[in-house]
């Protein structure tokens, strides 16, 4: 008769239960998602990352996500490439420290120069110069006081020389905090910035085909974050805003996106099909460019249906606090004098969220 106890059978039983235990371990430990955020205001402003975040766990429980930014106030690709070198964040894990302080060296020579130097020129030869923008936002990101100061490039060198200052000191954070980063993002969101060319060698076109040369060695998926500052409403309307750059903007990120391989967060076709029939929703405050509460909500809504390709319609999530106090007397206030902090209606959440799965929808039939 065996013996249930031999030995050896009784060492395999172990084995088998440890092997067992360790595979239980391995499937209970919760998967991990990374996104880096590269933009400006219009990705900080409302902090965006974490709104997606909120509703990203709440539709993939079991999931940890974690999101981080470059954000720098009023700043397009071209100059979180070729001025602050946000890509070191993304290859942060294949650079050394050598290399670091390499680009950080580069990046001081810059902002010593009382000129800017001809690629800067050359760039603003290339697209509008409305991709500037005014003095008032850099000083509001870098917690500096407000200063009337005239727009435009007159100035715009100056501001760019000290933004590289703050870049460095990015850099060296990195550098000395390399173990608060994933070895690899999961996911790139490039924002864009008023630079939606048609030529794919300028602007957004160029720059996010730069990032995604850099994302596909390190396996990161890009995001084509597509704002639309110039079409969101700021009162009810009955008809959409530039409808036609709208679609040009939508159908220029689409050709890149098959091109690299990338998701699109198409803000301006969601705008249009919001505006489509008519809204009293607003989606910009009055008294402020920026995205109010429901375009940032309207906006993760998108990134939401666009990253896992599914509706974020019942997702729980009903407020949008902003971030930025913009008068300190009326620190609860919005800049329209509203509460900071909007909680949607049922009606609300329902309409945004199935608004942004209805453009996502639209956008993968070509419907632009």
């Amino acid at each position: 008769m065996n013996n249930p106890f031999h030995p050896h059978l009784a060492a395999a039983a172990c084995l088998l239960a440890a092997l067992t235990c360790s595979h239980a371990a391995e499937t209970d430990r919760p998967e991990t998602q990374t996104f880096l955020f590269i933009g400006n205001s219009f990705t900080y402003r409302h902090e965006l990352k974490d709104i997606f975040k909120a509703l990203a766990q709440q539709g993939n429980p079991g999931v940890n996500f974690v999101t981080e930014r470059v954000t720098y106030g009023g700043r397009d690709l071209f100059r979180h490439i070729e001025l602050c070198r946000s890509q070191n964040l993304l290859r942060l894990s294949a650079l050394s420290d050598e290399e670091i302080k390499k680009s950080i060296t580069e990046m001081d020579q810059l902002a010593l120069s009382d000129n800017e130097p001809g690629f800067y020129s050359d760039y603003w030869k290339s697209v509008d110069s409305s991709a500037l923008r005014p003095w008032e936002e850099y000083e509001a990101n870098s917690g500096k006081p407000k200063e009337k100061k005239p727009r435009g490039r007159l100035k715009q060198w100056t501001t760019d020389r000290q933004l590289i200052r703050l870049a460095i000191e990015n850099q060296e954070n990195w550098m000395a905090n390399r173990g608060n980063f994933p070895k690899a993002w999961n996911y790139l969101v490039l924002q864009s910035w008023q630079d939606m060319k048609a030529d794919p060698e300028t602007g957004y076109l160029k720059y996010a085909a730069k990032f995604a040369e850099i994302a596909k060695s390190q396996n990161t998926k890009v995001v084509l974050y597509v704002t639309a500052p110039y079409s969101q409403n700021k009162t009810p309307v009955t008809e959409p805003i530039e409808k036609e750059r709208a679609l040009m903007e939508v159908r220029l990120a689409a050709g890149l996106a098959e091109k690299i391989g990338a998701l699109v967060v198409p803000v301006p076709l969601a705008v249009y099909r919001l505006q489509t029939n008519g809204t009293d929703l607003t989606l910009r405050y009055k008294n402020d460019g920026h995205p109010n509460q429901v375009g940032a909500y309207l906006t993760a809504c998108l990134l939401y249906a666009a990253v896992f390709n599914k509706s974020p319609e019942g997702l729980g999530l009903s407020e949008v606090v902003d971030t930025i106090i913009v008068d300190p007397e009326n620190p609860t206030n919005d800049p329209d004098g509203n509460p900071i902090k909007r909680v949607f209606t049922d009606a609300e959440r329902t309409l945004l969220q199935r608004t942004a799965w209805e453009t996502m929808q639209a956008f993968h039939k070509g419907e632009y």
